[in-house]
């Protein structure tokens, strides 16, 4: 164990991320199901989801809490690793939910409802780990600090 500790900062700064994230996913499941094509205002959002999780990937994969963590809990790197190499998957998958948004054909209505509310339910899954792995360090560096 190095003489690094995780801070509460960097926990917060991954819960605070995690909320805006989650926000946006449930402004996106609320736009209306009874219409015939994706709304417009769809595209918009899926456009700022992407550069959000892009943001947040990146953090996490280069300076971020995720490698304080790991620098304090080494133990959890395979879990890191392959928490890590979901983010394309969900990029790419975001991408193209959102090039399904802009061209809003109304055959693809049903798909995209269907593959964003798999999408949510895979990146909340995701989510949820990362919180976890984290929290799993933070009381690890806690409770090897007295």
């Amino acid at each position: 164990m190095s003489g690094m500790k995780l801070s509460e900062i960097a926990l917060r700064e991954l819960l605070a991320e995690h909320a805006v994230l989650k926000q946006l996913l449930e402004e996106l499941e609320a736009l209306p199901s009874d219409v015939q094509e994706i709304p417009h205002n769809a595209a918009n959002m899926l456009h700022e989801l992407r550069w959000r999780l892009g943001n947040q990937f990146e953090s996490e994969e280069k300076e971020g809490y995720l490698s304080e963590a790991l620098a304090i809990a080494p133990n959890l790197i395979a879990e890191a690793e392959r928490l890590r190499q979901e983010h394309g998957m969900f990029l790419k998958e975001v991408e193209q939910l959102w090039h399904w948004a802009e061209e809003r054909t109304e055959v693809q209505v049903a798909v995209f409802r269907d593959r964003y509310r798999k999408f949510v339910e895979r990146y909340l899954n995701h989510e949820h780990h990362e919180n976890s792995l984290v929290q799993n360090a933070f009381d690890l560096d806690v409770g090897t600090g007295d």
